[in-house]
């Protein structure tokens, strides 16, 4: 990705100007590439909508992984496993995989 310019849009979306949003982030992280460290790319960093997600989604997998483990014991079938894993996501707003 080409660094933008001081007063070009930023790079994450928010609409403000480079210099008012991640010039000063992007700055400190050319610091540590340059020291030689393994330095992420932009698309993985989450924005605040997107980590709310990530936090929704995460209770959900909380909750059906204790509801798994309260409840399974010899003799269950990888069939009412699977029911109970979709019957709580669902309930709870997610979408099974």
């Amino acid at each position: 990705m080409e660094k933008p310019g001081r007063n070009d849009p930023c790079w994450c979306g928010s609409g403000k100007k480079y210099k008012k949003c991640h010039i000063d982030f992007d700055e400190k992280i050319e610091e540590f590439e340059g020291a030689g460290h393994i330095v992420p790319s932009h698309e993985i960093l989450k924005n605040a909508e997107q980590i709310e997600k990530i936090k929704e989604s995460a209770k959900i997998n909380i909750a059906v992984l204790d509801y798994v483990a309260e409840h399974i014991k010899a003799g269950i079938s990888t069939a009412e496993i699977d029911k109970w894993v979709y019957d709580i996501t669902t309930k709870m707003g997610g979408v099974p995989a």
